[in-house]
């Protein structure tokens, strides 16, 4: 009797985990304000890049979980529960791979089609990219096309260095810009993929369409 008890318990937390990540995609769906400006002011835009960013740590770590090869106490995911992380990752795939990629490119052209002065939108929207890469939910190009863009692009207009530090340096982005993540988190989704694209590049497979798992 306790076994079942404790089965039901855990199907109703997959049942909850999954129903959310098929409310984000609703929810995104219906705010999407089909352009970037107004990040900076804590709008819809926002919302859905703060959004994005915590469905793709989840990624991850479901990812983690159900990775076998993965030899850390604690990190497997319990029988009973892998048809539930199974099905969330297939929903979180629909939001990451299908969804967001298109929409945030959209958003890039219509923003810089709009106004030349939109480089922190844009740089917010090139970070959220980069974090959707890290876990392995799209195709090797798009990966790669995603975290090397990112990484291209913010480099040549984003100022990493504290103001205090480079007070002469011109910066490209406002003072108050934020790109929403710390800077931690992106250098970790740049290094992390690192030798993904290299591999990628010294086997000449940049263009394939092969998953890395």
């Amino acid at each position: 009797m306790r076994k079942s008890k404790y089965y039901g318990a855990r199907s109703l937390v997959d049942y909850a985990q999954v129903a959310a990540a098929q409310g984000f995609r609703t929810r995104i769906s219906e705010l999407d304000p089909g352009t970037s400006r107004g990040v900076a002011e804590g709008g819809h835009a926002a919302a859905i890049l703060y959004a994005l960013r915590l469905l793709s740590r989840l990624d991850g770590y479901a990812a983690l979980v159900q990775n076998e090869h993965m030899r850390v106490r604690g990190s497997r995911v319990p029988e009973i529960s892998a048809a539930g992380v199974a099905e969330l990752r297939s929903v979180l795939a629909g939001i990451l791979r299908d969804d967001a990629p298109t929409m945030l490119d959209r958003w890039l052209r219509r923003s810089a089609a709009e106004s030349r002065d939109s480089l922190a939108e844009s740089c917010a929207v090139r970070a959220v990219l980069a974090c959707i890469a890290r876990p392995p939910c799209l195709e090797d190009d798009a990966r790669c096309a995603s975290v090397v863009g990112a990484q291209l692009f913010l480099s040549q207009n984003w100022n990493f260095a504290p103001p205090s530090k480079n007070p002469k340096k011109k910066t490209v982005v406002k003072e108050r810009a934020s790109l929403g993540t710390t800077h931690s988190e992106l250098f970790g989704c740049f290094a992390t993929l690192r030798p993904f694209v290299l591999a990628l590049a010294r086997d000449g497979k940049a263009g394939a369409s092969k998953k890395q798992k």
